[in-house]
């Protein structure tokens, strides 16, 4: 038994999305995304130590000015040339082994390369890096369709099983590394708890979107986007009882 806010409790996935698909509840602009997202919105307000992003140096590193990553979580470059900052706008994510960039502006692209450098130079033999673009969702906004997103997660884990042997942490990006990144990866959490655990799990998806906010702020971005996550479970589970 698990429950999604407001005092409603499921025994399983297939019971919260039946519940969810039949109540407008979930609706962009209803009162209860309101209050989830208030929820979600105050973890960003308990982890605010971002002083290494504010510095006058790393400024400019940033694209955007409010968005800075956490003092805990944030990439660290290595082999930076002497007097040269460390500093990156990404972050670890733990739970899901990825790190969550903002798109680069044009000077830091070589701290970017860096970045890649770091995951990859670890001793070990040349590897190959697979890079993956989705290019159907807007800005702020998500896709019409889940499908998109749910094919696009098969293309990503095709790619991670190439590279199983000497498999690093997976690079997502968006524009700023929060809206469509965060809403990406829950997904990615999400389907991946279905499938090793079954369609009656448990699983919390106000919870593991304030997660990962624990780790980059943030993330999941807006009311449209925080809905499409119930849309794209959905999607799943219609699409493997088919």
């Amino acid at each position: 038994m698990y429950h999604v806010g407001g005092g409603d409790e499921f025994r399983t996935v297939g019971e919260l999305l039946q519940h969810y698909n039949n109540n407008p509840m979930v609706e962009e602009g209803s009162q209860r995304v309101v209050h989830l997202m208030n929820r979600i919105q105050q973890v960003d307000d308990q982890f605010s130590s971002r002083r290494e992003g504010k510095k006058e140096q790393n400024i400019s590193r940033n694209r955007y000015k409010n968005i800075v990553p956490f003092d805990h979580t944030r990439v660290i470059l290595k082999d930076v040339p002497p007097n040269e900052s460390d500093y990156i706008n990404a972050s670890y994510i733990k739970v899901t082994s990825c790190i969550f960039p903002a798109n680069l502006v044009k000077n830091s692209l070589k701290s970017k390369m860096r970045t890649v450098i770091t995951v990859l130079d670890s001793g070990l033999p040349q590897r190959e890096l697979f890079h993956l673009q989705f290019i159907g969702w807007p800005d702020h906004g998500c896709p019409e369709q889940p499908e998109s997103v749910l094919r696009f997660l098969d293309a990503v884990d095709v790619a991670c099983k190439k590279a199983i042997s000497t498999q690093g942490p997976v690079i997502v990006h968006c524009s700023a590394g929060i809206g469509r990144t965060g809403t990406f990866i829950v997904i990615d959490i999400l389907l991946n708890q279905i499938r090793n655990r079954g369609s009656s799990c448990p699983i919390d998806i106000p919870r593991t979107v304030m997660k990962i906010r624990e780790q980059r702020s943030r993330m999941v971005q807006t009311e449209a986007q925080y809905v499409f996550l119930y849309r794209a479970i959905s999607c799943y589970i219609a699409m493997q009882s088919r």
